[in-house]
C-alpha cells in the first residue's frame, strides 16, 4: 500500500485558545510593584502601584493603616492618610480655584449708570423666556426659524402669526430705508494666500480685519490689543504678524534716512583727496565723529523700536486647544501676553488691564463675537472708563441676543422703529433667516433684521461715545466667504 504523505494532509491543526483567557494567564500574577489586591469583579488585581515593603497600594491598605484613611472631602472618590489631609486640601485637584482679581460678578450685565438707577433686585436678572429662547434657538440651528412664515404650522397660534407678520413689516420698513453698508474688503502683504479652503477663509477675514485697523490708524506696535472671545487667539496672531511686518519696514526706511544723513563716503570729492584727508584727522576728532553717529544710530533705534506696552490680551470663557499664545511671545517684539478664562459679564477690564499697560494704548478686537457678547463687551470698555484708541469686532449670531444686554440707547432705537421687548425675540429669529440658507425673499427680511440689531448698537455707541470717537458699520468679507461679514469700527478722532 502506498503511504499517504504528511503534506497532503494539510497543515496540522492546532487547539484554539481563547484571546481572553490568554490574557487572563498573564495578569494571574502581578507585577512585583504591582499592587496585590485581588478585584473579584474584575478578575484581576489592582493595577495601582505599592510602596516597598507593602502588599497593597494605599487605597487597599489593611490592618491598622487603613483606619486612617479617610475620603477626601473634596472629593470622595478617592482617599487619604488623616494625618496628611491637611496637606492634601491644599494641592488637591478637586479644590476650587479661587477667582482671578478682575472676577467682578455681573460687572458688565449693565452700564454702572444703569445699575445704579434699578431700584429692585427682580429687574436685575435676564427674563427666563429669553434664556430658554436662546438656548432653544442655538441648539436646533437657525434653520428652524424658517418656518415662520408658514401659517399652517401647528406650533404657531394665530396670535404669534399676527405679532410676527407685524414685525416683518416694521423690519421691510427699515430696510427700504436704510442706507447699504459700505464694503470696505481689505487685506495685507504679511498675510498671502495659504493652503487649504477652511484655513484660506480664515486667513481672508483676518487680513481684511487688519487692513481695517490700518486703515484706521489702529496698527501698531505702541499698541495693547485684547480680543474678546478669543477662542485660540488667531485673529490676535494674524495682527502680531502684521504689526512685525510693519515695524520691519519702518525699521528699514529708517536706515535708508540714516544713509542719505551721513552722505556718501567721499562726500563728493576725488579718492586720493578723500584718503588724504582722512588721514590727517586726529584722534579726537575720529571720537567725535563716533559719538555722533552713535547718537543718530540711537535716535532712529527709539523711533522703531517697539514700546513696551506692546501686547495682546487675551479673554474667552471657554478651554481651548491649540492655542497661539506660544508664538505670540516668540514674536520679534516679544509682547505682553495675558490670558484671562472668564466671561465677559464677569470682566473688570480695568483691573486686568491695571498691570499691563498704559491704559490709553487700548484696542479692542474679535472676529466673529457671538450675540450677547458683543454687547458685554461695549459695556465693559464704558465701565472700565478707560480713554481705548479703537475698536474693530466682527459681529454674529443676532439670535442670541439678549435685550436686557443691549445698551440702554439701543433699546430706546428699537423702540423708536417700533420693536418693543416682547417683539425683541421675533426679531432675533428673522435674522437668523439671514445665514439659513432660505429663499432670497426671506434672506433679505434677515439681513434687514440683522441690520436693524447692528445700527441700534451703533446709535448707542455713537451716544456713548460720538464726541470723541468715528463710528462705522462696513462690510468686511464677501458673502462667499462668511455670511456673518458685518464689522463695527469704532477709533478715536484725534
Amino acid at each position: 500500500m502506498s503511504q499517504i504523505s504528511t503534506k497532503d494532509q494539510g497543515p496540522e491543526k492546532r487547539p484554539l485558545t481563547s484571546t481572553r483567557s490568554s490574557k487572563r494567564k498573564k495578569s494571574a500574577q502581578p507585577r512585583s510593584t504591582q499592587c496585590q489586591f485581588w478585584l473579584a469583579q474584575k478578575r484581576r488585581f489592582c493595577a495601582m502601584q505599592r510602596q516597598n515593603g507593602e502588599q497593597f497600594c494605599s487605597e487597599h491598605l489593611q490592618g491598622e493603616k487603613s483606619a486612617e484613611r479617610v475620603p477626601c472631602p473634596l472629593d470622595p472618590k478617592h482617599s487619604v492618610w488623616a494625618r496628611d489631609l491637611a496637606v492634601h486640601m491644599a494641592k488637591c485637584p478637586a479644590r476650587p480655584e479661587e477667582p482671578d482679581p478682575w472676577f467682578c460678578r455681573n460687572k458688565n450685565s449693565w452700564l454702572d449708570s444703569e445699575r445704579e438707577a434699578r431700584k429692585s433686585s427682580q429687574e436685575e436678572k435676564v427674563q427666563d423666556d429669553e434664556k430658554s429662547a436662546i438656548e432653544e434657538t442655538c441648539e436646533k440651528g437657525p434653520n428652524t426659524t424658517s418656518e415662520l412664515l408658514d401659517t399652517s404650522s401647528s406650533d404657531l397660534n394665530s396670535e404669534t402669526d399676527a405679532e410676527l407678520l407685524s414685525v416683518i413689516s416694521i423690519v421691510q420698513r427699515f430696510g427700504v430705508d436704510c442706507l447699504p453698508v459700505p464694503r470696505q474688503i481689505g487685506s495685507h502683504a504679511a498675510l498671502p494666500p495659504c493652503e487649504g479652503k477652511e484655513q484660506q477663509r480664515h486667513n481672508t477675514q483676518h487680513a481684511a480685519l487688519v487692513s481695517l485697523l490700518q486703515c484706521r490708524g489702529l496698527l501698531s506696535s505702541e499698541n495693547f490689543y485684547v480680543e474678546f472671545g478669543c477662542g485660540k487667539a488667531e485673529l490676535s496672531r494674524s495682527v502680531d504678524i502684521c504689526v512685525v511686518h510693519e515695524w520691519k519696514e519702518a525699521e528699514s526706511t529708517a536706515d535708508e534716512k540714516r544713509e542719505q544723513s551721513s552722505g556718501s563716503p567721499d562726500n563728493g570729492k576725488s579718492p586720493e583727496f578723500s584718503q588724504v584727508e582722512t588721514s590727517q584727522i586726529t584722534g579726537s576728532e575720529k571720537s567725535a565723529e563716533h559719538e555722533k553717529n552713535e547718537s543718530i544710530s540711537d535716535v532712529s533705534d527709539t523711533k522703531t523700536a517697539p514700546k513696551a506696552s506692546y501686547g495682546f490680551g487675551l479673554v474667552d470663557r471657554g478651554a481651548n486647544r491649540m492655542k497661539a499664545d506660544t508664538k505670540l511671545r516668540a514674536s520679534p517684539l516679544h509682547p505682553v501676553v495675558h490670558r484671562a478664562r472668564i466671561d465677559i459679564e464677569h470682566l473688570d477690564l480695568a483691573c486686568f488691564l491695571k498691570e499691563t499697560l498704559p491704559q490709553s494704548q487700548l484696542v479692542a478686537i474679535s472676529k466673529h463675537l457671538c450675540g450677547a457678547a458683543t454687547d458685554l463687551t461695549l459695556v465693559a470698555l464704558a465701565n472700565s472708563k478707560i480713554p481705548f484708541r479703537g475698536l474693530v469686532v466682527a459681529m454674529c449670531c443676532r439670535h442670541a441676543c439678549v435685550y436686557e444686554r443691549l445698551l440702554p440707547a439701543a433699546r430706546k432705537f428699537l423702540e423708536e422703529h417700533g420693536v418693543s421687548k416682547e417683539q425683541f425675540p421675533l426679531l432675533r429669529r428673522i435674522a437668523t433667516w439671514a445665514v439659513s440658507g432660505v429663499e432670497q425673499e426671506r434672506a433679505q427680511l434677515g439681513k434687514w433684521a440683522r441690520r436693524m440689531v447692528d445700527m441700534a448698537r451703533v446709535h448707542a455707541v455713537t451716544e456713548l461715545w460720538g464726541e470723541e470717537y468715528m463710528v462705522e458699520l462696513v462690510e468686511y468679507a464677501e458673502e462667499d466667504t462668511t455670511l456673518e461679514n458685518q464689522c463695527l469700527c469704532v477709533w478715536r478722532k484725534s
